[in-house]
């Protein structure tokens, strides 16, 4: 188990977080077993019954693919939550 452990620890090259209220969002870099870097991003959800989790991995290759559509799409969120002239 302990070398299961070690291996999971030389995966995760990064790891940061945020919490807000009754959720907790995870950022991580990570190692794939061929080498090739990937994001994580995770939310836990505290629940009545536990936690539910959610889950997305982008890869190198769609990195800059992704983060052009989340800033548009954060651009966008922030012009829809102004109030009109």
């Amino acid at each position: 188990m302990e070398k299961n452990l070690k291996r999971m620890n030389e995966k995760e090259i990064y790891s940061d977080r945020i919490t807000k209220g009754n959720r907790t969002y995870f950022f991580d870099i990570k190692k794939n077993d061929y080498g090739d870097l990937y994001m994580k991003i995770s939310e836990r959800k505290k629940t009545e019954n536990g936690f539910d989790h959610y889950r997305l991995m982008v890869f190198e290759e769609d990195m800059n693919d992704f983060v052009q559509a989340f800033n548009k799409l954060q651009d966008k969120f922030k012009e829809l939550k102004e109030p009109s002239s």
